[in-house]
């Protein structure tokens, strides 16, 4: 990955400031009617990472239902990988934004790559966390056979091998490659 060398000797990002902040070094909140300064955002958003032994850099702020890092910014709730990503590189990226180490509360600008949504499938599935394949080869084929003989429905050949009746239409009717190929 391309970067900007090493990160333990930085106390802030070199690109602090380009998230489009209205003011990215400090702004201020009215506090009963006074001003108070509030503290560089940047610097405030890296005080609540955790740079661990293994190399990674937890998020200890708030999380998604998922598990991600979060963090409200000009009134928009934004996940921290991509403000992490943001505050590295200087760029808002229109991909996503992956973990090399599939750790949802990193933020580690080291640990994050860009790629598209079929990159991220890929990489989802190569780690275990989607399991594409839920009818094995020998399923389908079983499928295939049970419903051309008759007698059975989709929902009941569903019920039988765990998985949904539009499932098992897909399969029968060999909407998918897998099932176009067993044919």
């Amino acid at each position: 990955m391309t970067g900007s060398g090493s990160w333990a000797a930085k106390s802030l990002p070199r690109c602090a400031g380009k998230l489009g902040h209205k003011s990215a070094q400090t702004s201020t909140k009215r506090s009963n009617g006074g001003q108070t300064k509030v503290r560089d955002w940047p610097e405030r958003f890296w005080r609540k990472v955790d740079r661990t032994s293994s190399g990674c850099w937890l998020w200890t702020g708030a999380l998604t239902h998922d598990g991600y890092g979060r963090v409200k910014l000009d009134g928009r709730v934004r996940l921290t990988h991509r403000v992490s990503w943001q505050l590295t590189y200087g760029v808002v990226p229109v991909e996503n934004v992956l973990h090399t180490c599939d750790t949802p509360r990193c933020v580690n600008p080291e640990h994050l790559f860009l790629g598209g949504q079929s990159a991220n499938m890929c990489d989802a599935s190569r780690k275990g966390r989607i399991p594409y394949q839920k009818l094995s080869d020998a399923a389908i084929c079983a499928i295939k056979t049970r419903y051309a003989g008759g007698g059975i429905s989709m929902e009941a050949l569903g019920h039988e091998h765990g998985v949904s009746a539009s499932t098992i239409h897909r399969t029968v009717h060999e909407t998918t490659e897998r099932s176009r190929n067993l044919a």
